[in-house]
């Protein structure tokens, strides 16, 4: 399977063009089908050519979970200006500086009460969504292979880095991900993720290679998720575990028809088997387990046709356009079955670290590939297995322990539905595992009753020394666990 060289504009009209009066983007109140998307970026992408954006010009992008902001990064891209996707909790201004990248933006979007505005410099300009269509006033410059989007990692295992991404690495990604099952042409998806992060930049690009229909619920609560799931008739879902947890959980109780869905797309962290079988019992779901990373959008996925035990254990095979690697400490390639960390080439490779020249060549070798520093393997069949991090690896009287490891037998016992596992340090082992505990259940199991269960399947050595209980998991942006506040709470 090659790559293919092609604009989000070009694919944005030819889907006009083939399958115009489908439903496209839509929310409780509004809707536009496909053609009507396509006029709506055409003429935001004149009012911000009017209002002096240009090719190659970065614009940070307030990125509220809306159709709004959806269109106006259509717009940004038929323009050929570089999208800086920022978190809509806080100012645009007030989000890069605390970023600690050092990046600026030419200008600046974000909603006002009910407006949106462009800010230049001193000048202000109201960018309005008219509904209408307009010819193009403004020259194509796709810049296929320049920076186009900037997201930033979560900073959940060190500082924030702003990555730069293509739209050529974007687009391949997604027709990856149409190959491998884990997309499907025509799709009906629910917006619940962020889209200030990867996979939001994967949900609002795959509407449009995959031909497929977005929809933005008011709210995120289960309730509502569920509910729109059933009237809306939703046919797919991304998220991270902890999402799919409790809306299953929630179902049990509110009986939700959600059968229309076919595919769910998880990642982020680990699931077991167990979980994978209540998740698909409660939702009427098939997972698909894929692993990526801001730097590399996709790198494996799960096939829709592999069996539950296949894509519950493993993060399936790397796709199709991927080159993947399993490399030891020496930098030499290792046969199936040995962990490595595993690293990866091709087209969806990050351009690189927006002002860290020094960081980029730590990520990306000589040869072209990312050293994501996941631990890993490959099996005989080509399915990726991940074990852990490298810097997530606790060093207990000289043996490294796996966090990933601890945290997967945490979440085999029964009644815990997320687990973190992180260092602490020891004045005699050195380091030590302590685990924080999420439980929904209706009688959440002891500490005692955990460390029970865990003899049976953890070397003494790995077993957790403290334990914290909490009803959720504290997490990052992007809906990562964030082991940094996690440790802090054992402080």
């Amino acid at each position: 399977m090659d790559p293919v060289v092609k604009s989000l504009h070009a694919c944005f009209s030819e889907y006009a063009a083939a399958c115009g009066d489908r439903p496209f983007l839509s929310d409780s109140t509004r809707s536009y089908t496909v053609r009507e998307g396509y006029a709506e970026a055409v003429s935001l992408a004149n009012a911000l050519y009017d209002g002096g954006v240009r090719g190659g010009f970065s614009v940070a992008l307030r990125c509220e979970r809306s159709l709004e902001c959806c269109l106006l990064f259509y717009a940004l891209r038929f323009l050929g200006a570089v999208a800086v996707l920022c978190d809509p909790h806080t100012e645009a201004e007030q989000f890069l500086a605390a970023s600690g990248t050092g990046i600026a933006a030419d200008g600046y979007l974000a909603r006002e009460i009910d407006t949106w505005v462009l800010k230049t410099g001193e000048k202000r300009r109201e960018i309005a969504f008219l509904h209408a269509r307009e010819e193009a006033r403004f020259p194509m410059e796709e810049g296929l292979f320049r920076p186009a989007v900037v997201i930033f990692t979560s900073g959940s295992s060190g500082r924030s880095k702003a990555v730069m991404l293509s739209e050529y690495g974007i687009i391949n990604h997604c027709r990856n991900d149409l190959f491998s099952g884990a997309r499907r042409e025509g799709e009906f998806g629910l917006v619940v993720l962020p889209l200030h992060h990867a996979f939001g930049v994967s949900c609002i690009t795959a509407a449009v290679v995959a031909h497929g229909s977005l929809f933005f619920p008011a709210k995120t609560d289960c309730e509502t998720v569920l509910s729109d799931i059933e009237t809306r008739r939703i046919t797919h879902l991304e998220g991270v575990p902890s999402l799919y947890h409790a809306l299953a959980w929630s179902n049990h109780l509110l009986k939700r028809d959600t059968s229309s869905l076919v595919t769910g797309m998880v990642g982020g962290a680990p699931v077991t088997k167990e979980q994978f079988e209540e998740i698909e019992a409660g939702l009427g779901v098939r997972l698909i387990a894929g692993y990526g990373m801001s730097e590399y959008i996709g790198i494996t996925t799960g096939r829709y046709e592999d069996p539950l035990e296949i894509r519950a254990a493993s993060v399936g095979k790397f796709e199709p356009m991927n080159r993947g690697y399993i490399l030891g400490e020496d930098g030499e390639e290792l046969p199936p079955m040995q962990v490595g960390e595993i690293c990866v080439a091709g087209p969806s490779m990050m351009l690189g670290y927006f002002g860290d020249e020094e960081g980029t060549r730590a990520a990306v070798d000589e040869r072209g590939r990312l050293h994501t520093g996941d631990l890993g393997y490959v099996d005989e069949a080509g399915y990726v297995f991940v074990t852990g991090r490298k810097k997530d690896i606790i060093i207990r009287n000289g043996n490294n322990l796996s966090a990933r490891k601890i945290e997967e037998a945490l979440l085999s016992v029964e009644g815990i539905s997320d687990a973190a596992v992180v260092a602490l340090t020891h004045p005699v082992y050195g380091e030590v595992p302590a685990a924080l505990v999420v439980s929904h259940a209706d009688m959440p199991p002891t500490e005692e009753v955990i460390l029970q269960k865990l003899k049976a399947i953890l070397p003494k050595n790995e077993l957790p020394v403290r334990f914290l209980f909490a009803e959720e998991m504290p997490l990052t942006p992007s809906g990562k666990t964030d082991k940094g506040r996690v440790k802090e709470l054992f402080s």
